[in-house]
């Protein structure tokens, strides 16, 4: 050590609890100077004491690490899709851990389109929180989350209630041997892409009819006048099942019984889908 150099070796003394700080085990105050700067680095949150100590002179000073400020950095995800009367869960993320919990609040533009609560709790020593969103009617929504002058947005499309079978009429659907009948199937609502229907029957020697039908967006029924008509034909007197069905959900709707060549003798028999809309 050079004679114009004065060694402050400080003992480092950490009040609990331990870890909040590191600093160097000495720092050198140059000739001519009477301070010279300690590093310090905050190792968690909490305080700290650092002491100097030179020639049985001492000072000491207290560190109190804090956490930043919160800035809201993330909600995800950013895009999302979703059915009426179903929810979704979003992810909302912050800069740091808080020592307290952190409320973030939370805004949708379309509160008609989309539900959401006031505000989700991120729990101290916590980055995020979860929390749920309920479609309650077709359409787009925007979610904000924020604090502190920090906000994130994502973008919300809820779409109608999956499709499922309402009905097959008429019913019963008199129909003569070698004829041929029109059907209607209605689904529960209308759907934003077309939505195609299959057919199916299990006697398709008695009554044949087509391996789908589709019902064009935005409407809920395949009607006569369009290309989506169920065409039945009757070329034996006998019993015939129509099954149809669009996704998961199926639905029996059309039983007829042809007696004799000529005359239906049995009604048609509906039965509910076993799925919910």
């Amino acid at each position: 050590m050079r004679c114009d150099e004065w060694v402050v070796a400080p003992n480092i003394a950490l009040s609990p609890p331990s870890g909040i700080v590191s600093a160097p085990a000495q720092v050198t105050v140059l000739a001519g100077q009477t301070t010279a700067l300690v590093p310090i680095a905050a190792v968690a949150f909490g305080q700290a004491g650092v002491t100097a100590s030179l020639n049985g002179s001492s000072a000491a000073a207290v560190v109190n690490v804090v956490a930043p400020p919160v800035a809201v950095t993330s909600l995800e995800p950013t895009t999302f899709t979703l059915n009426v009367g179903a929810t979704g869960s979003f992810t909302v993320s912050i800069n740091a851990a808080q020592l307290t919990n952190t409320a973030i609040a939370l805004a949708v533009e379309q509160p008609s389109v989309l539900q959401i609560p006031a505000s989700v709790s991120i729990a101290s020593g916590q980055t995020s929180a979860v929390f749920t969103a309920t479609g309650l009617a077709p359409g787009n929504a925007i979610i904000t989350a924020s604090a502190n002058g920090t906000q994130r947005t994502s973008s919300v499309h809820v779409s109608p209630q999956a499709a499922a079978i309402a009905s097959l009429l008429p019913n019963p659907l008199p129909l003569q041997e070698g004829a041929t009948g029109s059907l209607t199937v209605t689904i529960n609502v209308a759907q934003e892409a077309d939505t195609v229907i299959a057919l199916s029957s299990d006697a398709p020697t008695v009554a044949q009819v087509a391996a789908s039908a589709t019902i064009a967006a935005g409407t809920i029924s395949a009607a006569q006048e369009t290309d989506t008509v169920i065409a039945l034909s009757s070329d034996a007197p006998a019993v015939a099942q129509v099954e149809l069905s669009v996704g998961h959900c199926r639905r029996i709707d059309l039983r007829g019984a042809w007696q004799g060549a000529k005359a239906l003798a049995d009604s048609l028999v509906g039965k509910e889908c076993p799925c919910k809309p």
